[in-house]
């Protein structure tokens, strides 16, 4: 949601930069209604970006509470890695 956001947020920024450019062109409700979209926009890039941030933290926290992971499969004591040891290769 939060890139969407931002990519609305891009895309309403246009019409507020010409609207800024040339003010004399345009009406002051095309003003107001551009201004607005565009803090629109940018309140909800906000909300989303915090909701995002409360989310992570809140993952985190429940696997934080699940622990460290358990072992799949326990190695039979003595046995040798993959591949041999150096003294070992011809």
């Amino acid at each position: 949601m939060r890139d969407l956001l931002i990519a609305v947020l891009a895309l309403l920024g246009l019409p507020l930069w010409l609207l800024t450019a040339w003010p004399g062109r345009f009406s002051a409700q095309a003003h107001v209604l551009a201004a607005t979209g565009w803090a629109v926009a940018a309140l909800g890039v906000l909300a989303a970006s915090a909701r995002a941030h409360w989310w992570a933290r809140r993952r985190s926290r429940h696997v934080e509470a699940l622990g460290p992971l358990p072992a799949l499969r326990r190695e039979a004591p003595g046995a040798a890695a993959c591949a041999p040891a150096a003294d070992e290769q011809h």
